[in-house]
């Protein structure tokens, strides 16, 4: 049992996977480009104190320090979306310091609230990232403000620790 050499594969691996076969016929033009280019290269990927704890076949909780930083979801008719556990006037707020080159119609655009016809989607967040406005930019650029994103969010999870005393958002 000891020389067993099964590699057990990483739920973001398997999650990567799981977007490209929901993506399959097209769906999303460069989708796969913009996975490997981009999603693959930011933090939201890459960072290991971001963990992936499957919640079906469909999405995957994203945990940032024990804490419920939002999800990844792939369905058959939206093959990838990604939602955050904070409420996009807040993430816009801390967007302002983080991206202050970009402008703000802009940097408001990238992350928006949970439409009502979403409502129902599977997954964790109030707000949504637009993924087609990060499809449209230079891969580097894209790399850059998904990780001014998420590190707004992440900055808002421990503001809201210590503002109400340490017990929100644990997981």
């Amino acid at each position: 049992q000891f020389t067993s050499v099964e590699v057990k594969r990483r739920p973001r691996d398997v999650f990567v996977e799981t977007i490209i076969k929901n993506a399959s016929g097209g769906k999303i033009p460069n989708l796969q480009k913009f996975v490997d280019d981009v999603f693959k290269k930011s933090k939201l990927y890459i960072n290991p104190d971001i963990k992936y704890r499957p919640a079906g076949s469909r999405y995957v909780t994203l945990v940032y320090n024990r804490k419920q930083l939002g999800s990844v979801v792939s369905l058959g008719k939206e093959p990838f979306l990604i939602r955050l556990n904070a409420i996009p006037q807040y993430i816009h707020k801390s967007l302002d310091d983080l991206l202050p080159d970009m402008d703000s119609q802009e940097r408001e655009s990238l992350v928006r609230d949970v439409e009502s016809n979403e409502a129902t989607l599977t997954g964790f967040g109030d707000a949504i990232v637009d993924l087609k406005k990060l499809m449209a930019m230079d891969p580097s650029d894209a790399v850059k403000t998904l990780n001014a994103i998420i590190t707004a969010v992440e900055m808002l999870l421990f503001e809201n620790e210590n503002v109400h005393g340490g017990a929100a958002n644990k997981v």
